[in-house]
């Protein structure tokens, strides 16, 4: 079993590492400078990460373009601080080009191999079944070992009164026991 996990992990790794020496081979095709290479290479890496990196149903492969079109857009233009020229527009189209028949031609190939699967796995005890909460500790249990709990202060009775007892409860303001009603 271990075995076949690894070669999956080699493979996995040597689509990437094709990915980017093509890339690589592509730029020097083009004699990009060492400048446009390493943004272009950093660029692709950052849209690769962003795509493989989450399960989001809302990056599809739509979403990804834009954000590479919006990246090499914001090398393109010399704005400093928001952006900077490293690109001429026939760098872009080019790129464009080249990630269009070679990237996203194997997006969901990509997607399938580095993206990680969600997994849950429900359990069910008893069919229809409503497990109880567990019976609650009393508080004497939850004192650390040792200590004896506070004494609780009882309430002290009240005097009563010496005047005597009151008939029927007038006084008192309570009902007469229901067997001593006339």
């Amino acid at each position: 079993m271990e075995l076949g996990f690894h070669i999956k992990q080699v493979d996995a790794r040597a689509r990437v590492h094709d990915f980017y020496f093509y890339l690589f081979a592509f730029s020097r095709e083009n004699r990009f400078s060492h400048e446009k290479t390493s943004t272009l290479l950093s660029i692709c890496r950052d849209v690769f990460d962003g795509d493989m990196g989450t399960n989001d149903p809302a990056k599809h492969m739509g979403t990804s373009f834009e954000r590479l079109e919006g990246m090499l857009l914001r090398h393109a233009v010399f704005r400093p601080p928001k952006s900077i020229g490293v690109f001429d527009e026939g760098d872009v189209r080019s790129i464009l080009n080249f990630m269009l028949h070679n990237y996203y031609r194997h997006w969901r190939l990509y997607k399938v191999c580095f993206t990680r699967r969600l997994q849950c796995t429900f359990t069910q005890v008893l069919p229809f079944g409503v497990e109880e909460p567990a019976a609650y500790r009393p508080l004497v249990e939850l004192l650390p070992l040792g200590e004896a709990p506070p004494a609780v202060l009882e309430p002290e009775p009240e005097p009563e009164e010496e005047g005597g007892e009151a008939e029927d409860g007038e006084a008192t303001g309570e009902e007469p026991p229901a067997d001593e009603v006339a």
